[in-house]
């Protein structure tokens, strides 16, 4: 069974967990450009390489039939779709298809279709744009 709950704002790697979860967010320090109208960018965003191993350590959590989801309130590819391919590239992880994601904007480039682009919409400016993919390990069904 996977542990109950962790809640934390440090980096994953730093984590001294020996517990999966089945359920992980990693929701990583990012440009902020989908917020841009409400709220300032974040001038100190993560570099990507930061951001992939942020993405890669909490993957080191996930139990085996667990879903991760990854999220920013960017919509810079570089912070996004870049980071989920680099983590894809490396095998043993699929991008799971939510049933929701077709009233949304899919990710940008091959392979990143079932990503979400939340973009912001008139009327919604305070909410912004946002990314997020989920994750789950090759061989499990949905």
């Amino acid at each position: 069974l996977s542990a109950p709950l962790v809640v934390t704002s440090c980096n994953p790697g730093h984590l001294q967990l020996h517990e999966t979860f089945d359920r992980v967010l990693c929701d990583v320090r990012c440009s902020n450009d989908g917020g841009i109208r409400t709220r300032p960018p974040v001038k100190n965003a993560e570099p990507q390489e930061l951001q992939i191993q942020k993405l890669k350590a909490a993957l080191c959590h996930l139990g085996k039939h667990g879903k991760l989801v990854y999220s920013t309130t960017s919509l810079d590819p570089r912070e996004n779709e870049e980071v989920v391919a680099a983590v894809l590239a490396e095998g043993h992880l699929k991008l799971v298809k939510l049933p929701w994601a077709s009233k949304f904007a899919p990710g940008l480039g091959a392979g990143m279709e079932c990503c979400v682009r939340m973009m912001p919409k008139e009327g919604m400016e305070e909410l912004g744009g946002a990314f997020l993919a989920v994750f789950e390990r090759q061989g499990v069904e949905s």
